[in-house]
Formats: structure tokens, sequence, C-alpha cells
């Protein structure tokens, strides 16, 4: 499993996610071209409680990209990149932790 935590609305949240690794192809080949599409079904797979959806709604997308490349470097895994996500930056109000737990 991965985890990230986040801060929303001034209280820390860990997100926790299923390995990237193991997110079925299905969801590359049906969103190809659409790097967006992919990210949002590759969280809604991911995630092992639907209602930490709501959490992502409340992040900035800068934050949202960072989990993105935390959860795939942690796989060692990439979903394909556009063209601009390696110009996100930091959320200065938020805390940023991930790790890898078991």
């Amino acid at each position: 499993m991965f985890t990230y935590t986040t801060v929303v609305d001034g209280e820390e949240h860990d997100i926790v996610l299923r390995p990237f690794g193991e997110m079925p192809g299905r969801i590359s080949r049906l969103h190809r071209g659409d790097i967006e599409s992919q990210m949002w079904e590759a969280f809604e797979w991911g995630l092992k409680d639907a209602k930490q959806l709501d959490l992502i709604d409340e992040m900035p997308m800068s934050e949202i990209m960072e989990m993105l490349s935390d959860w795939q470097e942690g796989s060692q895994t990439d979903m394909g990149k556009s063209p601009g996500s390696s110009n996100t930056s930091k959320s200065p109000s938020a805390v940023r932790r991930s790790k890898r737990t078991s």
C-alpha cells in the first residue's frame, strides 16, 4: 500500500492507495491520449476508501500531481506525463509526506 499524508481544512489526513503497479492496464488503454482522465480513473481505482476522493477534491492541483508522482515512484511505474506535469509546485499550506506501507 501507498500512504500520502495531506492537510485539508487544517486537519491531517492519510490517503491510502493500492500499489500503483497493480493497476489494471484497461485504465491506461481506455483513456489513452487523455492523461487527466487516466489520473482520475487511477485514483478512483486505487483508493482503499472511496470517501477519500472527497479529500482529494479539496487538495490543490499541484499537490494532487505531487501525490500521483510519489505514488508512481513508490511502485517504480510511470503512467505517462503531460508536457506541463514537470512544472508543478508545492502547496505552502500542505504537509506532504508519503510512505509505502505493507
